[in-house]
């Protein structure tokens, strides 16, 4: 009975624990902004076969002065440009991974965020900088 009575006080111990943490890192990101870029198009590198949703395979979001490009299945082949301006040529992506860009150098206004496959397919998102 002791050895119940511990274990439950440690579990309600821990409980409250977790969301002290889980409330501290609401407030941590709330200082920093992220922006999502909706992203439009059709990458597809399955040839001509179309599928019934379009297939865009990364999530793109700004944080501060950072473009964060997440690729949500493995790539084979890609290009990436911002503004026309090539920032990755003949990449390979992972499920996963992460490319990260600086934004500091672009000027205030909209922006135009390309990834493209050798087989002709592309998506894009609009994105704004101040």
């Amino acid at each position: 009975m002791k050895s119940r009575l511990i274990l439950l006080v440690l579990v309600a111990i821990m409980c409250c624990t977790s969301n002290v943490n889980a409330f501290s890192s609401v407030e941590e990101t709330s200082a920093n902004t992220t922006t999502n870029v909706p992203m439009k198009g059709e990458f597809s590198q399955r040839g001509s076969r179309r599928a019934t949703e379009p297939d865009i395979p990364v999530v793109v979001y700004i944080n501060n002065d950072k473009i964060y490009i997440e690729f949500t299945r493995a790539v084979d082949a890609f290009n990436l440009s911002i503004d026309g301006d090539l920032e990755v040529t003949g990449g390979v992506a992972q499920l996963g991974q992460v490319f990260v860009f600086s934004l500091e150098g672009y000027e205030a206004g909209e922006h135009l965020l390309e990834v493209l496959n050798p087989l002709g397919g592309s998506v894009y998102g609009e994105f704004t900088t101040e």
